[in-house]
């Protein structure tokens, strides 16, 4: 639900010259919102809601990745934010409250230990497309590199013996086909499917939610360990080729 934040203007003022901001009471900026600020009453709405994870890409959404799309990003917990508008040289600063609805039976800690989950299955998120994304990047400057003229055999197939086993870890991170309404699964969808489940419940998570938390976790680390193996034992002599050539 958007929050109003509503001010008065004795005068209008340009585009671009006047700024509001959000910052939580530890002085963290949170946002920044735009304003339109005309002569007399004016009003801007905050969805106290957090930027939905970073995800690893792909064309595929099966049903699993569907329900961490639709989970969206995290709200931010109840509490006092200050609200900042800069006009020139002014600030004008105004404390804002969000409540948890009362009309909801959990209580504050068992909604901080579903955000603790909650964030845990955001990062591992957030993991997973930073290890996509350098895969990806591996391969398209191995994929580059082949088209040297020079390059000599050797490099050239420990350069495709290197691309076929980051492809093949890709194949694990995450669909790449599609499938049939509900889809496939691997760990990108297993991710996602458990953090949108977390973030559609406002209550303590299960503990079964936990262990499978737990679970996914080793996996992500296994998976960059992995890969960080991989590209140890190989980068360097490729390199070594490539700048031969």
């Amino acid at each position: 639900m958007a929050i109003p934040i509503t001010f008065y203007m004795k005068k209008r003022q340009l585009i671009g010259k006047m700024t509001m901001e959000i910052f939580d009471m530890d002085n963290n900026l949170i946002t920044e919102l735009p304003v339109v600020s005309r002569k007399g009453i004016n009003q801007v709405l905050w969805a106290p809601v957090q930027k939905p994870p970073r995800a690893p890409l792909s064309e595929a959404v099966p049903f699993q990745m569907r329900i961490a799309l639709m989970g969206g990003g995290m709200r931010y917990p109840s509490g006092d934010y200050v609200v900042k508008v800069t006009r020139k040289e002014e600030v004008f600063e105004k404390t804002i409250t969000i409540f948890d609805n009362p009309d909801k039976p959990y209580s504050s800690e068992d909604r901080m230990a579903r955000r603790s989950l909650q964030q845990k299955g955001f990062d591992l998120m957030e993991d997973l497309a930073y290890l996509d994304r350098r895969i990806n990047e591996v391969r398209k400057g191995l994929s580059d590199a082949e088209n040297l003229p020079d390059l000599s055999s050797a490099t050239e197939k420990k350069s495709t013996a290197l691309q076929t086993s980051l492809e093949k870890i890709r194949e694990r991170l995450l669909v790449t086909n599609y499938g049939d309404l509900r889809g496939d699964a691997r760990l990108r969808e297993d991710v996602g499917f458990l953090y949108g489940t977390i973030s559609f419940y406002e209550g303590r998570p299960t503990l079964v939610q936990y262990d499978r938390m737990d679970l996914l976790e080793s996996r992500v680390r296994a998976m960059e360990n992995e890969v960080d193996t991989l590209l140890d034992a190989s980068l360097k002599s490729i390199n070594k080729g490539l700048i031969k050539s």
